[in-house]
């Protein structure tokens, strides 16, 4: 199953744990979650997340907020300690 990070804090939602604080089950995938479902960290919208996969691909602007995260996010991921 597939992972999705909230692209405002970093919260990642796993299928495979669910989501204790939303109710939801584990085993239910991000695309099944209710359209009202948030972000249990900072509340932010569904729209917010993105696949982890495509996240590792996206082209970060310089003037974006999330630059210095995402920098961060992405060297972590090159490195292998995202993994740890």
């Amino acid at each position: 199953m597939k992972r999705y990070e909230c692209l405002i804090c970093g919260e990642v939602y796993d299928p495979k744990l669910g989501d204790f604080e939303g109710a939801i089950e584990p085993g239910i995938p991000f695309d099944a979650l209710p359209d009202a479902w948030v972000c249990p960290e900072c509340g932010a919208p569904r729209e917010e997340f993105m696949e982890l996969e495509d996240l590792a691909k996206a082209v970060v602007r310089e003037d974006s907020p999330a630059t210095p995260v995402l920098a961060t996010k992405f060297a972590l991921l090159r490195s292998g300690a995202a993994s740890r």
